[in-house]
Formats: structure tokens, sequence, C-alpha cells
């Protein structure tokens, strides 16, 4: 990943939709992540891919996640694939905790 004007990029094999483009189609070059479920202003800071999924954390400490649902691996609340950035449950945070670092297994 990398961020230029606070757009994030992925690149690489696109199975489950862990690119968060929409398409599970492979790309040998950076394109763009869907980012239109983040809040107005927010952008990722950093981004991290593991083997079925995707997730990003972002400027406002919040963490969305993309890909393969299944396991829980996305932090939801369900099992359903998501092939856009979708905002992880924080419902069992304590009130003004916000998220710092991300590590994707």
């Amino acid at each position: 990943m990398i961020r230029i004007a606070n757009k994030a990029y992925c690149w690489g094999e696109g199975g489950n939709y862990k690119l968060g483009t929409g398409t599970t189609t492979d790309e040998n070059k950076p394109v763009a992540v869907d980012v239109s479920n983040l809040s107005s202003g927010e952008y990722f800071t950093y981004i991290d891919a593991g083997r079925y999924h995707t997730c990003g954390l972002t400027s406002n400490g919040n963490i969305y996640c993309w890909g393969d649902g299944g396991l829980a691996n996305l932090g939801t609340g369900n099992l359903t694939d998501q092939d856009y950035p979708t905002l992880v449950d924080s419902t069992n945070l304590d009130s003004g905790d916000k998220f710092v670092k991300l590590f994707v297994g």
C-alpha cells in the first residue's frame, strides 16, 4: 500500500475482494482502494493485508476491513465477505477509545 494525497492503493492477487476495489481482478500495478464508506475527511494511514483479507487504520482511529469474512476475519459482527472497506464494529471498546495500530494475520 502507498498513500498519495490521502488516497490508498493496493495491488496483487484480487481474490476474495481483498484489494478493496469491488472486484476480484488481479492487479499488477497500484489501483485505488474504494474509500466511499469512510467518513468525510477520514483517510487511511496504514493498511495491512492477510492471505484473504485486508484492513486499514484511518486518521480518525477507526479500522475498516474488506475481503473474506469467513472465520470473523473482518470484525464486522458477521461472516459476510466485503468487497469494499467496511467499518469494524467497535461497540465493545470503552467510550473514547480509538485504535492506534493494526496487524492482520
